[in-house]
């Protein structure tokens, strides 16, 4: 309740304080407090909380190579283009350029970068998109016009 206080009067302040849930009043007051009991949680909890505990332990998120292929195809159904700049920045994307069979519905694409560019186009994701073209662009592995990298698998 410190920073509001500065900028309130304080029956304001009781007011709008009378309106708050209990979770909310325990907040305001014992700030110091909540701080102290967050220290004590796994930082895979932590970083659920705000952005701020996100930001504070992000360094130390690791993601495994098996489930790779699910973190980006969550990232471009969600179309978070800040988190795949960040990811890309943070790894070494040569490898997605290798051919290296990717499957994914009734798909199977050569490498992983073309696998996220058709995920791109399935899901609209513009902003992703465009990430992955640049990046396509800097590595210098232009596509053919004629050339696709999609095989249906017929059952």
């Amino acid at each position: 309740m410190g920073i509001i206080r500065n900028f309130m009067p304080y029956d304001c302040i009781n007011y709008i304080y009378s309106f708050l849930p209990a979770k909310n009043k325990i907040i305001m007051k014992h700030s110091h407090l909540i701080s102290n009991i967050i220290s004590y949680l796994p930082f895979q909890s932590q970083i659920l909380i705000s952005k701020y505990y996100y930001n504070m332990h992000k360094h130390k998120i690791v993601i495994k190579k098996d489930k790779m292929g699910m973190f980006l195809t969550n990232i471009v159904k969600k179309n978070l283009d800040k988190a795949l700049l960040e990811y890309i920045q943070k790894i070494d994307t040569n490898t997605w350029f290798n051919h290296h069979k990717c499957y994914y519905g009734k798909y199977m694409f050569l490498n992983i970068i073309s696998r996220m560019e058709h995920l791109c186009i399935q899901y609209n994701a513009y902003k992703c998109r465009l990430i992955i073209q640049n990046l396509i662009n800097n590595k210098k592995k232009h596509k053919h016009k004629n050339k696709i990298y999609k095989n249906i698998i017929w059952k």
